[in-house]
């Protein structure tokens, strides 16, 4: 297991943090901001990273914008005695939109804490998914109801 910090902040309100990751010999990349204002600058680092210690010392101080990831290993995940599968693909929205979700319950919440649903009813996309080399995908209009918790 492994945990991954996504760091972004903007280079003007903190060209000392910009510094130190430049000179850790950190890859960042570095995204111009509209109208001079600076650069939006991202970078991942690993908590394994030796120059982890000193980057979670500046995000503590910084307004830095810290997202947090866990990588688990294939051993690891064939042991666990729980895996989580995950849709970081969406397409398409459940059909007629008009109706969807408010009058549309095609499913039963079990837990609208932790999204967990089954679905009573069959679902209809205004066309067939392209889904490429992709194996799983979710539709966005069940993505945005269980964040509302409907």
């Amino acid at each position: 297991m492994d945990i991954k910090h996504r760091i972004s902040f903007n280079s003007i309100n903190d060209a000392e943090f910009l510094s130190a990751v430049i000179e850790m010999g950190i890859d960042q990349k570095a995204i111009e901001l509209p109208g001079g204002g600076g650069k939006f600058v991202t970078f991942v680092i690993s908590e394994s990273d030796p120059h982890w210690v000193r980057v979670a010392e500046l995000v503590a101080t910084r307004r830095a914008v810290n997202l947090v990831e866990t990588i688990f290993t294939a051993e690891e995940i064939r042991n666990a005695e729980w895996s989580r599968l995950v849709s970081t693909f969406e397409q398409g929205y459940p059909q007629p939109k008009l109706h969807w979700p408010l009058k549309q319950l095609s499913y039963d919440i079990i837990c609208p804490k932790c999204a967990i649903y089954r679905q009573t009813h069959p679902m209809r996309l205004a066309k067939e998914p392209n889904l490429g080399r992709k194996s799983f995908m979710s539709s966005s209009g069940l993505v945005r109801s269980f964040v509302h918790g409907k």
